[in-house]
């Protein structure tokens, strides 16, 4: 653990120096040669990100994912927690950056997180162009338990603890956890 301290605060330090470069874009996610095993997801989460992660991976080593989205596609977040936590890749929220919505899930799937910036979660909705439309409720019930049994199985993978849920899934304004 003191290694991964050191880690972080070597990060901190190098961070600023990142600017000399243009960064290589994968999807929502830069690259920069002056930090060659760091990722930065940076924008949206979009269908085929994960793709993007993957061939992120495949053109350098990353041993970290430092996160600072609004966050965007559920499915496309789940998967990338996943290939994070498969790889044992570490992630972190800079202080004064937020990892918001989806960006958390990828967030929750590191071997270690590390939270200085804002974590925040909320409910999840469709943002399909017929989210508001009336549906046959027990279409749109059925869709809701899969997804959040997905959700949860996935999280559950990464020994994501049971009081994030709670603020997860009870509320649909943004919910930031205290640092401690």
């Amino acid at each position: 653990m003191r290694a991964l301290a050191l880690f972080f605060t070597t990060l901190l330090v190098l961070v600023p120096a990142i600017v000399i470069s243009e960064p290589k874009t994968y999807g929502g996610y830069h690259h920069y040669e002056e930090l060659p095993s760091v990722l930065f997801l940076v924008a949206d989460i979009k269908a085929g990100d994960s793709f993007e992660l993957r061939r992120a991976m495949r053109d350098y080593e990353i041993d970290l994912v430092v996160t600072a989205s609004v966050g965007g596609n559920v499915y496309d977040a789940l998967q990338m927690a996943s290939i994070l936590n498969d790889k044992g890749i570490y992630t972190y929220i800079p202080e004064n950056a937020d990892c918001e919505s989806s960006c958390a899930k990828i967030f929750f799937g590191g071997k270690s997180r590390m939270v200085l910036g804002g974590l925040g979660v909320h409910q999840f909705y469709s943002g399909g162009s017929g989210a508001t439309a009336q549906g046959r409720k027990d279409v749109t019930t059925a869709s809701t338990q899969y997804t959040t049994s997905d959700i949860i199985g996935i999280l559950n993978e990464f020994e994501t603890p049971p009081f994030v849920y709670e603020k997860m899934f009870g509320t649909t304004e943004m919910y930031y956890f205290k640092p401690s």
